[in-house]
């Protein structure tokens, strides 16, 4: 049974100990035991004998965020509250898929503070759609003025730079699409559907993702196959499954796949050479949890199942989206 609120023991990392959201914290729960530490002090002990850590994300480097992902998948009776502010998840993808870790957005209030420390209301799990929303809408400005710099240094720099300004710019191109598909995915479905061809369909995203990429393949199984879908999230949900097997597949070329597989219509992203070297599952780089929770939210958007391949557990080697069997 879970401590109440008055005999929690709390440890909160933040540099200030009288800052405002220590006090906060004070003023909510006066008779728990909190404590303030760095999060550049050797506080993982402490951490073992809590019943829930806080942490700023804009505070905590890289090592600090590792270490709470790995007490917590090794207690998971201990509870998390990370506040988000303007740097985002960097480094904290890990934390999303833990069931024991909340999150809360800056600029914050008592009352949003109150909901997630507490557990009520709907401010709590990692696939909050309200949390997400609003990180979208604030890394949204960011971006957008970033791009735009990138974009007048790729106009400005000498060619020798181009190696350099060339593939930030891509990333950040990269970025607005994800925040895009974040944005689709965390907003009413609403009645954007409509009857397509699916191997036209294939065939256009494809041509989309193509753009001179010789690593990427089209192959169709059988004859076309008509499918109701709302476009956007169609294209959304099959890049996230891209994304998912670029940057943490097993390498080499990629196919995208369509067609009726084991009675069902399905179109996914599939490693070319599924059998191929790569690192072992041990070794293996394993991909944060939001990919396939983003790929699975937009796939029951469109009426669809995620299809989702692994090899050992650890590799992804396809993913996509399986309609069930057409009917007669």
């Amino acid at each position: 049974m879970p401590p109440s609120p008055s005999s929690r023991s709390l440890l909160l990392l933040d540099p200030d100990p009288d800052g405002p959201l220590a006090k906060a914290l004070r003023a909510l729960l006066p008779r728990a035991d909190l404590r303030v530490l760095p999060p550049t002090a050797d506080w993982p002990p402490r951490a073992e004998g809590c019943d829930l850590v806080v942490l700023r994300t804009n505070r905590a480097d890289l090592s600090s965020l590792r270490l709470l992902h790995h007490i917590l998948r090794r207690n998971s009776a201990l509870q998390a509250v990370l506040v988000v502010g303007d740097r985002g998840l960097a480094g904290a993808e890990p934390l999303l898929g833990l069931p024991n870790v909340r999150f809360l957005p800056e600029p914050w209030t008592p009352r949003g503070l109150e909901q997630v420390v507490l557990g009520r209301g709907r401010v709590q799990g990692a696939d909050d759609a309200e949390l997400l929303s609003g990180l979208v809408e604030g890394l949204r400005d960011p971006l957008a003025s970033l791009s735009g710099y990138l974009q007048l240094l790729r106009g400005e720099a000498p060619a020798a730079d181009e190696g350099l300004v060339g593939p930030a710019l891509d990333s950040a191109r990269e970025l607005d699409r994800l925040l895009a598909a974040l944005e689709l995915a965390t907003s009413p479905s609403g009645s954007h559907r409509e009857l397509v061809d699916g191997k036209g369909v294939a065939q256009r995203l494809f041509e989309q993702a193509r753009r001179g990429d010789d690593r990427l393949r089209l192959e169709w199984e059988g004859p076309t196959v008509t499918i109701e879908v709302d476009l956007r999230r169609l294209e959304a949900a099959l890049h996230a499954g891209r994304l998912l097997l670029e940057r943490f597949g097993p390498g080499g070329d990629l196919v995208l796949r369509g067609g009726i597989e084991e009675g069902h219509a399905r179109l996914y992203w599939l490693a070319a050479e599924e059998g191929g070297e790569t690192a072992p599952a041990a070794e293996a780089v394993r991909p944060p949890g939001f990919l396939a929770a983003l790929l699975a939210r937009l796939a029951a958007q469109l009426g669809a199942q995620p299809l989702l391949r692994w090899r050992d557990g650890a590799v992804p080697v396809a993913a996509g989206l399986s309609w069930p069997p057409p009917r007669s």
